[in-house]
């Protein structure tokens, strides 16, 4: 299930917003992707994409099989269109460094090195089909441990623990400034002003140690931040100098924001890597649900609380498809809570659910036990050290900095237990939790101020995420 997740992923990567491209088309509305698997001959591609990076190239051939000239010639005009975008956003999702992006003729592929995976868009009684084949060395982009030599039989498992980074999708300064459309650049930065995610400060330390993109970064401000900026460059010489953590923490602090912007903002690229986070977050919820079956949790959800409170939240299909199986169990445990009549009303549709939206309606069953759960058993413990007390795996704390921030957490800690940064500061990594530690040390950008208010407030935005992504099935929380 995780790995037709997986090459949605990178399917969105190769060929950004074909999902869209197709969804204004009556006769083609639906698209289907194969497994991926190794190449069985020697294959010359009808095009090419090659991705050049600082030491090799790297080739994605198609090949459309058996269609009508019309569609072969559509379909290229997507993927040729898109270049940029497939290159903003495999720089955005792996983090990799890529020089450039073109189309070309054919190539040949070895069967030697090469995957391949068929893409079908299917609309009505139509069907057209293109073959993907991608060079072995492809997959290091995501897996860099990966031994490109060996020719695996199931690559996607392969290379799974990137899939399982909650930080997938933040780009690299560099990428932002120089790949980024001048227009989107300086409404990022004006947009992070305004919501004071980034100070002129800050700005100035950008400057001050990336002098390659200064005038990049000037050409995209205000003229009132300019003049902060001419004036912060004068103030911060000598003694008080900008140091290199504080260029740190501003390189970092315009990671975390664009990253939030692009997938909240209109950009070029929000619309596909809202696609590709919206899988990641379906990826990481799948990984939680699957660290004990339905079963098992179904006698957890019994013994703690009950299960009268949680049918009345979900509606009958979820129902029929979660609590459908061959022994009739799950069905006798509604039984226990329900009166016989609604029960009927329940499975009157014997429908065959697929394995997909069994899991699918097994997972909102559980999302809504944990909401009306919490609601119920966590009132008035909604302290935010109470929280974190319930939280143990390095995974979580990464979920909780994605979606809060740096700045965010660092302030809320300082209306926090000593223990409670302690626990988060072993469980994130650099340059996160130096950046917190500075704060909390009172080392890092002298003109950071918090009273209590502001301190409150960033306490109450922690509170609000951690029960939000418990509700979502994306972390776990201990009572």
């Amino acid at each position: 299930m995780k790995s037709t997740l997986y090459i949605r992923v990178i399917n969105g990567i190769i060929i950004p917003g074909l999902e869209y491209e197709i969804s204004g088309k009556s006769e083609q509305k639906f698209i289907a992707l194969s497994a991926v698997y190794p190449l069985q001959k020697e294959e010359k591609s009808h095009f090419t994409v090659s991705i050049k990076r600082l030491t090799e190239k790297l080739q994605i051939g198609f090949i459309a099989e058996k269609n009508k000239p019309a569609f072969e010639k559509w379909f290229r005009s997507i993927v040729e269109k898109n270049l940029k975008k497939t290159e903003f956003i495999l720089k955005a999702v792996t983090g990799k460094e890529i020089k450039g992006i073109s189309i070309s003729e054919e190539e040949r592929f070895s069967k030697s090195n090469s995957y391949e995976y068929l893409l079908i868009i299917r609309g009505g009684k139509k069907e057209n089909r293109v073959r993907i084949l991608l060079e072995n060395r492809f997959f290091n982009l995501f897996y860099p441990q990966l031994n490109s030599t060996i020719q695996y039989s199931d690559i996607l498992n392969e290379i799974s623990p990137f899939f399982d980074n909650p930080y997938i999708i933040q780009p690299r300064f560099e990428t932002i400034i120089e790949d980024l459309p001048h227009e989107e650049v300086s409404n990022l930065f004006n947009q992070m002003l305004k919501t004071s995610r980034l100070s002129p400060y800050e700005i100035t330390a950008l400057i001050l140690y990336n002098p390659h993109l200064k005038m990049k970064i000037i050409n995209s401000l205000s003229e009132n931040i300019k003049k902060d900026i001419k004036f912060n460059i004068n103030k911060y010489r000598g003694m008080n100098r900008i140091t290199k953590k504080d260029s740190a923490a501003a390189v970092y602090s315009i990671e975390e924001g664009v990253r939030d912007l692009l997938l909240k903002e209109k950009s070029s690229y929000s619309r596909e890597l809202l696609y590709i986070s919206e899988i990641l977050k379906k990826i990481y919820r799948y990984g939680l649900y699957l660290k004990k079956d339905f079963d098992t949790r179904l006698n957890e959800i019994e013994k703690k609380w009950g299960m009268e409170k949680v049918p009345p939240l979900c509606s009958d299909r979820i129902l029929n498809a979660a609590f459908s199986d061959n022994e009739g169990r799950r069905k006798s445990i509604l039984e226990k809570y329900l009166p016989e009549r609604r029960i009927e009303e329940i499975f009157a549709l014997d429908e065959n659910f697929s394995l997909k939206e069994k899991i699918e309606a097994e997972i909102e069953f559980l999302t809504q036990f944990r909401k009306k759960y919490f609601e119920t058993n966590h009132k008035g413990h909604e302290s935010f050290s109470y929280l974190i007390s319930g939280m143990h795996k390095k995974n979580d704390f990464l979920f909780l900095l994605r979606e809060t921030g740096w700045f965010t957490l660092a302030t809320a800690l300082k209306g926090a237990e000593g223990k409670t940064a302690d626990k988060i500061l072993q469980n994130i990594p650099p340059p996160a939790s130096m950046l917190i530690k500075d704060v909390l040390n009172k080392k890092l950008n002298p003109d950071i101020l918090h009273d209590e208010k502001q301190i409150q407030k960033a306490g109450k935005i922690c509170v609000d995420t951690i029960i939000s992504l418990y509700n979502d099935c994306l972390i776990e929380l201990e009572d």
